[in-house]
C-alpha cells in the first residue's frame, strides 16, 4: 500500500488481499484526479467483478458513494463509471476495440495471465498521452518465463521477508521450509510441534494450539507469519 512505484507487478496466490488492494489503488488514483481502465480477461469476468465487488464498494463507502456517478444504463454501469470526477472504464480484454477511443492515466490489468496479450498491449497505447501514467499487473503465475512470470523478472522482484523474534534471522517463508517436512513421497508433517500428531480428519492438535505457526529456517523457533516485515529486493 505504501509503494507509489509508477509500474508494479504483483504475483499472487488466490485469496490473498491483492484484488482490495488494487481496488484501494484505484480510488486513490481517481481520487488525484487521474483516468484510468480496470481490465479483466473477458465482459463476464468483467460484469461479475463490478457487479459483486466494485459496485457494493460504492454503495457501502459514503466517501465513494457521493464521489461516484454512474450512467444510467446497466450496460454502462459496468463498464463506465465517474469516481471524483475521472472516469475509469472497465473492460474484458477479449477485442482490440474496447481499448480505443480512452486516454489512460492509470492501467490495472487483472488475472494478466488469462487476458489476451494483444489486447493487452493495446492497453499500454493509452497511457501515452499521460503525464503521470501508472500501470500495476496482476494475477496467479501460470509458466515461468511467460506472462505474469516474465513481466515480473523484469522488475526488481521483491520478496516479503520476517524476522524470528527468537533468533533475529529475516527470511521468505517457504511452505516446504517453514511450515512442513516430507517423511515420505506423498506425506507431509508439520514443522510446528504442537501439530506432530495432528490428524485433519480428527483435529487432535494440543488444546489451545490455533493454527500451525511458520517455523524458523535457521533456529526451529516459531514464528508469527501476520507480523510486520519487509519487501526485499
Amino acid at each position: 500500500y505504501k509503494d507509489n512505484a509508477p509500474r508494479l507487478v504483483i504475483q499472487k496466490s488466490s485469496r490473498t488481499g491483492i484484488t482490495e488492494w488494487a481496488k484501494c489503488r484505484m480510488f486513490w488514483r481517481a481520487w488525484n484526479g487521474y483516468n484510468g481502465i480496470y481490465v479483466l480477461p473477458d465482459q463476464p469476468l468483467r460484469n461479475r467483478f463490478v457487479s459483486g465487488n466494485i459496485d457494493p464498494t460504492i454503495r457501502n463507502v459514503r466517501l465513494y458513494r457521493n464521489g461516484t456517478l454512474s450512467y444510467r444504463k446497466d450496460v454502462d454501469a459496468k463498464s463506465l463509471k465517474t469516481i471524483f470526477g475521472a472516469t475509469w472504464a472497465f473492460v474484458g480484454a477479449v477485442k482490440k476495440k474496447t481499448m480505443f477511443e480512452f486516454n489512460s492515466d492509470t492501467n490495472i490489468i487483472d488475472e494478466f495471465d488469462l487476458c489476451d496479450p494483444e489486447v493487452v498491449t493495446y492497453s499500454n497505447d493509452r497511457l501515452k498521452a499521460s503525464s503521470d501514467p501508472h500501470k500495476y499487473i496482476l494475477g496467479n503465475p501460470t509458466f515461468n518465463g511467460m506472462g505474469i512470470a516474465s513481466e515480473f523478472q523484469s522488475t526488481d522482484a521483491k520478496q516479503y521477508h520476517l524476522k524470528c523474534d527468537h533468533c533475529n534471522e529475516w527470511q521468505q517463508l517457504d511452505w516446504y521450509v517453514n511450515f512442513v517436512d516430507q517423511i515420505s513421497p506423498n506425506k507431509f508433517r508439520l514443522r510446528d510441534t504442537r501439530f506432530a500428531d495432528y490428524n485433519p480428519l480428527i483435529g487432535d492438535a494440543k488444546q489451545g494450539a490455533g493454527d500451525a505457526s511458520p517455523v524458523c529456517r535457521k533456529c526451529g523457533g516459531l514464528m508469527n507469519r501476520l507480523a510486520c516485515g519487509e519487501w526485499v529486493a
